[in-house]
């Protein structure tokens, strides 16, 4: 169980705050124990998860030894492989759902392809890559800025840097 005060990862929220466990505050006679969450970023917002047994992934937030490790082995995610353009939400959605760092970079790399491709044929990408990009990122910066005692600007910072050379050769590809 996690205590109060602790910062986890809850799946659909990204990094949040367990400000405390309560019976399910939805009735129905659910007997469940549920986690209190407030998101990191949204003063006023609450999320209630089953404290055991929930569908939405909960886990610590990654060491500062994982974290510099997964930066490390960023360059070497490949793309989310995504075969029929209907299925593009769906495997976006299921990466997001993992909670993993790996699979918000997967992502993060893949729509940066689209977003590649789509300039040189001087298209626009779908606003579905930019908001799945979006939660990536944030829950992935927030995380490591945690994690690696670094603001969310300067973690973004760091990503680029890593991503910079998988993107030039995309470019020049």
């Amino acid at each position: 169980m996690f205590e109060t005060g602790e910062k986890i990862v809850y799946g659909p929220g990204g990094v949040c705050t367990v400000t405390g466990t309560c019976v399910s505050p939805f009735g129905g006679g659910d007997l469940r124990v549920y986690y209190k969450l407030q998101p990191l970023d949204e003063n006023g917002s609450v999320f209630y998860t089953p404290a055991e047994g929930g569908k939405a992934v909960i886990r610590p937030l990654v060491t500062r030894e994982e974290a510099e490790k997964i930066i490390a082995e960023a360059p070497k995610c490949v793309p989310l492989k995504v075969e029929h353009e209907k299925q593009r939400r769906d495997i976006y959605r299921a990466a997001i759902a993992t909670a993993d760092p790996r699979e918000y970079i997967r992502l993060i790399i893949t729509v940066e392809h689209r977003r590649i491709n789509a300039m040189r044929t001087h298209r626009h990408i779908a606003v579905t890559d930019t908001e799945f990009e979006r939660t990536a990122r944030y829950s992935l910066f927030n995380e490591f800025a945690i994690v690696l005692g670094k603001t969310y600007s300067e973690t973004e910072r760091v990503f680029r840097a890593a991503l910079a050379p998988l993107f030039e050769q995309a470019m020049n590809g």
